[in-house]
């Protein structure tokens, strides 16, 4: 069996772009956000998944016009096309949007937060007197390591009621990262 060129071109872009999810964009987007602000965005980016395939649909029918070869068939692949990247492509679109998210700086916020430890019951937390409550080993991981990274004691050294400060920076999508 002999592939064309475009076949093979179609198959080195679908193999890229997994490549580019798997080992970039995945590792990254856990690096730069906390899941629960991953979850909310992606909950809300339906628009979104919409508007980059359009985009792209609208190309694949300019190119389509130009080399006059739009008809039926044509504008039937293409409408496929467009539906199978909104909807099977989704956590690609999301994700591709959250590494521009954390290009496009918008604002800087800090948050106080209060330390909240007990240690005879292995209990660890940050609490941001308002309604953050940040529990979870991965998010005070990310901000340990940022801690380290910036030579200030460890959040895991810090003791019950001290105050903490995390410095967020929020992208055009105003979803909040760390950096």
């Amino acid at each position: 069996m002999k592939l064309s060129k475009s076949t093979l071109v179609q198959y080195l872009i679908i193999g890229a772009l997994i490549i580019l999810q798997f080992f970039f964009l995945d590792p990254y987007i856990k690096e730069k956000y906390f899941y629960s602000d991953v979850d909310a965005f992606k909950n809300e980016s339906w628009l979104y998944s919409f508007i980059l395939p359009s985009i792209f649909a609208v190309i694949i029918i300019v190119i389509g016009f130009k080399r006059k070869i739009l008809n039926r068939t044509f504008l039937f692949g293409t409408s496929i096309l467009f539906l199978f990247i909104a909807f099977f492509s989704k956590r690609f679109t999301d994700d591709i949007l959250l590494y521009f998210n954390s290009k496009i700086k918008v604002e800087e916020i800090n948050k106080d937060y209060v330390v909240l430890r007990n240690d005879e019951n292995k209990v660890f937390h940050i609490y941001d007197k308002k309604s953050e409550f940040i529990s979870f080993d991965d998010q005070l991981n990310k901000i340990d390591s940022l801690r380290i990274k910036s030579n200030l004691k460890s959040l895991y050294k810090l003791e019950n009621n001290d105050t903490l400060q995390v410095h967020y920076k929020i992208g055009f999508l105003k979803v909040k990262y760390l950096e």
